[in-house]
């Protein structure tokens, strides 16, 4: 019994810790007129340039544009949101996944406070 509880939080460890991995991380560069810019890690080999601005409109609420370096975009504005690949729309699934020729980007942006979580999977 003790053998097999180990092992399921071992093999839980490692989820979590592949999860964690594969998932970005991004660093503060700087804050000027309500507009943060954020510079990811990699993930998958893409780059993401994160532009998160406050609502003109919605007060306390955040705006973000999301650009990877594969031409993958996604736009959320005042509740609105649409995704694009080299100029192009693309369809956003059940609101958080975004597919193209070259992959799926899974997104989620919080307005509240604009903490964003992101991944890109290669095809």
């Amino acid at each position: 019994m003790k053998t097999t509880f180990k092992l399921t939080v071992l093999l839980i460890c490692m989820i979590i810790s592949v999860m964690t991995y594969a998932q970005s991380e991004y660093s503060r560069n700087g804050i000027t007129n309500n507009r943060t810019v954020l510079e990811s890690n990699e993930s998958n080999e893409v780059k993401a340039e994160i532009v998160i601005t406050d609502s003109e409109t919605i007060k306390g609420y955040k705006n973000l544009e999301f650009k990877l370096s594969n031409g993958m975009s996604f736009t959320y504005e005042d509740g609105n949101y649409k995704a694009g690949y080299n100029n192009r729309s693309l369809d956003v699934k059940g609101k958080y996944s975004i597919t193209s020729e070259v992959g799926t980007l899974s997104i989620a942006f919080n307005a509240d406070d604009g903490s964003i979580w992101w991944v890109f999977r290669k095809k």
